[in-house]
């Protein structure tokens, strides 16, 4: 039988002796435990962890936004060519596409809007856009909010307002609330926009598509439109794939879609650097934690010649030894594997908490095997040969051994 009682005494002599002597391999086994609990971590979050640094465009700077327009017209174009414009239609197609996360329209004012508040008076950029605009940039107020599907569905007189167009007209920011005439019309302000990238936006008064189709005049078709893909991943097949949708609506001819290429080439080249600094560190945290214990094996069995001399002399085979040392070694990396999948299990749960994502949990269950495995592996790598160099001791030699 496998499991004889001789193997189980040899198994738990080895195993106590691992205890016994625990505090000499603490520093090895601690390498493991962390290089096992940060392959897990590296493993299970990697496709979170690239999700949530996908929504920071601040650091992507804009990378994973695509823009779509048709050129200006050639000189020499009959002025009878009928515009094209981005429609319903077209919009629901574009995120149908499967690495687009966001898509949204604008419509610009040809020529600066008049806009009024009391004695101050000026002239402003004026852009129309839809409800996902917001969360296409990303952007965040800096007082107030954004109007919200319901005010865009039913057109109603509201806007944004870019900080300094509230700081020219009321000379601070928290104007929230607030009213101003746009082109002689009364509207109120939601919110003030502000920050690095809002950029030219800051002079800028945005207000409701529908309610600028139908409350302003001189204003263009909706021949601009951005996407936002999910992933830096998904930017180029992407922006491959726009002209064939487009082209099921509306000729393609004078259609350009560009994005940020330049950003976006940066932004894969780091990302690659760091997920294989990552990989690395945890893959060589594991073989010095098994180098470390190879050489803590190999200075037992050296202070254990006298032993081993005298377990042969009483009637102890090879085998015998070689099982003793091997046990050993793979007890003492199944001990920190199993630590490291318990600190490992720890830490995904924290970092998912901070990520506001958790990882499916067959691909914690997967992560979590690969871990094991290579540490079982690294065992018996580590043990083989010190266990083989005990288990070859001659009789006499071992037991004249100092």
């Amino acid at each position: 039988m496998i499991f004889s009682s001789r193997f189980k005494d040899i198994l738990r002599i080895s195993i106590r002796h691992v205890f016994r002597q625990r505090r000499r391999f603490l520093g090895p086994t601690l390498a493991i435990v962390f290089g096992t609990a940060g392959m897990i971590v590296v493993m299970s979050l990697s496709d979170d962890v690239k999700k949530v640094f996908n929504t920071k465009l601040d650091l992507l700077g804009g990378a994973t936004i695509l823009q779509v327009y048709f050129e200006d017209k050639p000189l020499d174009q009959p002025w009878t060519a009928r515009v094209r414009f981005f429609y319903w239609d077209v919009l629901k197609a574009l995120r149908k596409l499967p690495g687009v996360s966001v898509v949204s329209t604008i419509a610009l004012k040809s020529a600066p809007a008049s806009v009024g508040w009391g004695k101050n008076q000026g002239h402003f950029p004026l852009v129309a856009v839809d409800r996902y605009f917001w969360e296409l940039h990303a952007f965040e107020p800096v007082a107030g909010g954004f109007f919200d599907k319901e005010a865009v569905e039913c057109g109603d007189r509201v806007c944004v307002i870019g900080a300094e167009v509230a700081r020219t007209l009321f000379d601070r920011e928290d104007v929230a609330g607030s009213h101003i005439l746009i082109e002689n019309d009364l509207y109120r302000i939601a919110g003030v926009l502000d920050g690095f990238r809002v950029g030219e936006g800051t002079r800028f008064i945005f207000v409701p598509l529908t309610t600028a189709f139908s409350r302003i005049s001189h204003m263009t078709l909706p021949v601009r439109l951005f996407i936002r893909c999910k992933s830096w991943d998904d930017v180029t097949p992407t922006a491959a794939a726009v002209p064939g949708v487009v082209g099921d609506f509306l000729h393609t001819d004078r259609l350009r879609v560009d994005g940020e290429w330049g950003n976006l080439k940066r932004v894969k080249r780091v990302a690659l650097w760091l997920e294989v600094f990552a990989n690395v560190c945890v893959i060589a945290t594991l073989i010095l934690g098994g180098l470390g214990i190879w050489n803590i094996m190999m200075a037992s069995v050296r202070s254990r010649t006298r032993e081993i001399g005298v377990k042969k002399a009483i009637g102890a085979e090879d085998r015998d030894i070689l099982v003793q040392f091997m046990a050993e070694s793979l007890a003492l990396f199944t001990g920190a594997a199993l630590s490291g999948v318990v600190l490992g299990w720890l830490a995904t749960e924290a970092i998912g908490l901070i990520l506001n994502s958790r990882p499916p949990m067959d691909l914690f269950l997967r992560s979590t095997a690969w871990s094991v495995g290579t540490s079982f592996a690294l065992g018996l790598c580590a043990g083989t040969y010190p266990s083989i160099r005990a288990s070859r001791m001659e009789v006499a030699s071992a037991l004249r051994h100092e």
